[in-house]
């Protein structure tokens, strides 16, 4: 083989072994930020169930002087004489 040649392929492995190199650092890269963004919306998930939870509450104490108000008094069961 002559010197061009074996040069020349010198540079194709080389070639070959940057990009695959980079595409492998590319791929960590994305299954990083994938990680990342599968963990807020994890937390995301945990906050939405959070504030589901607060609405509820504020939800219940609203409705109960509404409730209060709507119960008839009951008439007391003692009877006057005269």
């Amino acid at each position: 083989m002559s010197f061009a040649k074996k040069y020349l392929l010198f540079l194709i492995i080389v070639c070959i072994v940057f990009f695959v190199g980079k595409v492998g650092a590319q791929d960590s890269t994305i299954e990083n930020k994938i990680q990342e963004y599968q963990q807020k919306l994890t937390d995301i998930r945990q906050q939405k169930n959070t504030l589901s939870n607060q609405i509820q509450q504020m939800d219940t104490q609203i409705s109960l002087p509404d409730f209060k108000y709507k119960i008839p008094k009951r008439k007391s069961s003692r009877h006057k004489t005269k």
